[in-house]
């Protein structure tokens, strides 16, 4: 065989052995531990609106302080008054309400009343239930009362259904809890319960 022919054999031969050879086993040691799946962060529930939060009674929603949002909803919801029990000062600190309310609802076409219950100077009084039932008379729509929080609210809503509807002090008050106005908190305290009624009632079977 020539020489030239052998060089190119073992060549071949060579590529062929290199070909085959076993890869060199990975350095010694343990197999690294699986690292554990880092856990999805929790869905954060977006808050709830005022709106969604209302409580309706009949054709009024009590509810809290509504939002921007909230009033540009007002109309889909077939909203056509809304009734503000906030006061001036509260209405008018852009830290507390950092919008013009009475602007916004304007805009949407909204009627905008205000009856201002609050500190020593806008209490609790039977002139702020007389106009709250004037402004129902004349509403169109649903009506949407609101102060802060709702407790307000559903104070003077309970007021009105027991002068004006009929019912009785125990069943308005029942219809506080929504907003942590009942039980009151001589009920919470002694873990009795309570009635209200009116000091006027007769007695049952009196005529």
């Amino acid at each position: 065989m020539a020489r030239s022919q052998l060089a190119l054999a073992l060549a071949a031969l060579a590529a062929l052995a290199a070909g085959l050879a076993v890869p060199a086993r990975a350095q010694s040691g343990p197999a690294p531990r699986p690292q554990p799946a880092t856990p999805a962060a929790p869905a954060v529930e977006a808050p709830r609106s005022a709106l969604d939060r209302a409580v309706r009674h009949g054709r009024v929603l009590v509810a809290g302080q509504p939002s921007a949002a909230d009033i540009g909803a007002l109309r889909v919801r077939g909203i056509g008054r809304v009734v503000n029990l906030r006061t001036p000062e509260e209405m008018n600190n852009r830290e507390v309400v950092p919008f013009d309310e009475a602007a916004l609802l304007a805009g949407v076409n909204v009627d905008y009343v205000t009856i201002p219950i609050g500190g020593a100077t806008q209490p609790y009084r039977p002139e702020a239930l007389e106009a709250y039932a004037k402004a129902l008379e004349g509403a169109q729509g649903d009506v949407l009362l609101h102060c802060a929080t709702g407790v307000r609210a559903s104070a003077l809503q309970a007021a009105y259904e027991v002068k004006y509807m009929g019912r009785s002090p125990d069943e308005a008050m029942r219809a506080l809890e929504p907003f942590g106005g009942w039980p009151l908190p001589l009920e919470r305290l002694t873990g009795i319960e309570l009635r209200v009624e009116r000091r006027d009632a007769k007695p049952a079977g009196s005529r």
